[in-house]
């Protein structure tokens, strides 16, 4: 079983270059190693992704390797190789950023009761957007957002959407890091999911299969549509929440 998961390690570093990874798990020791590796790779991705745009590749991109397991860069042919390293730097300067800001609010070792309050954001945004919802969660099912918030918010959902879609994120998170509001925007985008699913959550009163759904979203298929439409509901909130 070990042998297996070092085959998996090595699988997920091609993503990266080695140093830039290595230098990466230096600045983020307390977290996740496969957090560390997926964030990395999709920064890659989204800051390459005018040029699939431009060489009409998106689309095939996106249906062959819209996995972030499978998204390794040896897919990318020799042309694209001086703007991969242009990519590379632009990701590693994002992803230092996200690490910094991640650091100011959780401190280095993830400070527990940061958590606590980020997740209490969360449901407080959701609040904004779909208040049923929340009391559905909360009051009825009895739901603790640490159970599936934890992960959407520490790898900023590069595992539960496809890479297309999470690309389109990552644009709106570095355009508004300049302004220090990435990981604002991004507790929005996590209630924005919440209530995009609104009708099979509240369908649903088992806690097991609410569960169920949170850690395995049905988003494999998801268009650059659904990024717009999601973007666009995590924006109303963004809004809202600089009112309320």
């Amino acid at each position: 079983d070990d042998d297996d998961d070092d085959d998996d390690d090595d699988d997920d570093d091609k993503g990266v270059d080695a140093d830039v990874l290595r230098d990466a798990r230096e600045r983020c020791q307390s977290w996740p190693l496969q957090a560390v590796r997926a964030l990395l790779t999709v920064l890659v991705f989204s800051a390459l992704a005018w040029l699939w745009h431009e060489h009409g590749r998106a689309a095939v991109f996106g249906e062959r390797y819209g996995s972030v397991r499978r998204a390794t860069l040896e897919h990318i042919d020799t042309q694209m190789r001086d703007a991969l390293r242009d990519a590379e730097a632009d990701a590693y300067a994002l992803f230092c950023g996200l690490v910094a800001r991640f650091d100011a609010v959780y401190g280095v070792a993830l400070n527990h009761t940061a958590m606590a309050a980020t997740f209490k954001q969360i449901e407080a945004l959701l609040h904004l957007l779909n208040a049923r919802l929340l009391e559905h969660l909360r009051d009825y099912v009895h739901m603790d957002f640490f159970l599936f918030a934890f992960r959407w918010v520490f790898t900023l959902l590069n595992r539960e959407l496809p890479l297309r879609v999470v690309a389109r994120l990552y644009d709106c998170y570095a355009a508004l890091h300049v302004r220090g509001d990435a990981l604002a925007f991004h507790l929005c985008v996590c209630a924005a999911l919440l209530d995009h699913f609104a009708p099979i959550l509240l369908a649903h009163t088992d806690f097991g299969a609410i569960m169920q759904l949170l850690q395995n979203l049905p988003t494999v298929e998801w268009s650059h549509a659904e990024a717009e439409r999601l973007v666009a509901r995590a924006a109303r909130a963004f809004a809202a929440r600089a009112v309320a």
